[in-house]
């Protein structure tokens, strides 16, 4: 290969708008800085993005789709790679593997819920790096819990700790994590393969230095050491928007990020999954947090303790996806956190002013000689001065 050409980089999303949006973006930004990107589905779940990317090349992006073909006895159209799937996803580890053997790239980008996908890449001899769908803030929470283990000195799933070692104090109850005493999806395949992260390249994060400085510092220094959510809308909602002619329903995947930076937006109900949590700060929007699965409540804590941008709803207990929903958080408390946040005392005032900014630094970090996108450059080079080593 020769040492002056565009470095060859594969992305291996996991597949479910959470994880695969992101991968794809990233994969869109290291294009853009001139590597050639490649990225790794099946010939069924390509059929969601490939209008996009092809959108992408006619603009000059050299990026493309590579869709594994699996074995003959297996059923494509059976294979879900979703979120509530993960074992089928390890019937991809051969051609995989073949596929890396004939291509050899500069490296793969997998996702970490892909961790099977460790020995298939390090036998052919690639560097990988782990993409992390969150941010530093959430690991540095479960990598102090998993250390100091603050949850085993109280007495009931509510009784408050604080997470120690971390830059912040930051208060959780058992009843809000995740990773407490209840297996996640997919069991075997979510947890952390023995060696895997410490044998890789390193750890893609989605996020910006700006955004938590002192954990993604943090993270920095822990690895130098070792290294769908859906929701429907109640029919009688839908009615009064008909009748009173006022309000729009999107139906399907709504562009959130345009919605959010419309002027006549000024504040922001969310569920604190990751890419939205990116995407109001983005927008420099206030938040009204309501967490409900996954590292929601984790990154709740970031928006209204640490970066003060947000008014908590109140929801106490994590509740997996699979289980049957309740009420967890009652009207006088969704009013309560709504007219806090869009009040008119310092309070509220206060908390748009460090949005706003939060959004300012988002889009500098993007720009030409911001801090994101030096990363991407620092490691296109890297990868580019391996091939000498």
């Amino acid at each position: 290969m020769d040492l002056n050409s565009p470095p060859v980089e594969m992305f291996f999303p996991f597949v479910g708008g959470g994880h695969q949006v992101p991968m794809i973006d990233i994969a869109r930004v290291f294009a853009s800085h001139g590597a050639k990107a490649t990225i790794i589905t099946t010939p069924k779940h390509s059929l969601s993005f490939q209008t996009s990317i092809h959108r992408d090349l006619e603009c000059g992006l050299p990026i493309s789709i590579h869709a594994l073909e699996l074995s003959d006895n297996v059923d494509v159209a059976d294979t879900d790679m979703s979120a509530n799937s993960y074992t089928d996803t390890s019937m991809l580890q051969e051609p995989l593997q073949n596929l890396l053997l004939e291509r050899k790239p500069d490296c793969i980008v997998h996702d970490v819920f892909h961790r099977w996908s460790a020995d298939a890449i390090d036998s052919a001899g690639i560097p990988r790096i782990t993409f992390n769908g969150n941010g530093c803030f959430a690991h540095c929470v479960r990598e102090n819990m998993e250390r100091y283990k603050p949850h085993e000195k109280v007495t009931s799933d509510l009784e408050p700790f604080i997470v120690s070692g971390l830059p912040d104090g930051i208060e959780l109850t058992t009843s809000q994590l995740p990773f407490l005493g209840r297996p996640p999806n997919g069991g075997g395949l979510h947890k952390r393969m023995p060696g895997s992260d410490e044998k890789s390249f390193g750890v893609m994060v989605n996020s910006f230095y700006e955004l938590e400085t002192a954990y993604v510092d943090s993270f920095r220094n822990e690895l130098g050491k070792r290294d769908r959510f859906h929701y429907a809308i109640e029919i009688g909602l839908e009615d009064r928007i008909k009748e009173s002619r006022r309000g729009l329903i999107i139906r399907g995947r709504a562009p959130q990020l345009l919605i959010l930076e419309h002027p006549a937006v000024g504040g922001f109900v969310t569920h604190c999954g990751w890419n939205s949590t990116l995407e109001g700060v983005s927008a420099g929007m206030p938040m009204v947090t309501w967490p409900i699965t996954a590292e929601q409540f984790t990154n709740e804590k970031l928006i209204t303790d640490v970066l003060k941008i947000g008014v908590k709803v109140g929801s106490m207990h994590w509740m997996s996806p699979r289980t049957e929903s309740r009420v967890s958080v009652g009207r006088d408390k969704v009013e309560a956190a709504v007219k806090r946040l869009m009040g008119s005392g310092e309070e509220a005032a206060e908390m748009r002013r460090r949005a706003e900014k939060l959004g300012v630094k988002a889009k500098i970090a993007v720009e030409e000689g911001g801090s994101s996108c030096k990363n991407a450059d620092a490691l296109i080079q890297e990868l580019k001065s391996r091939r000498q080593s």
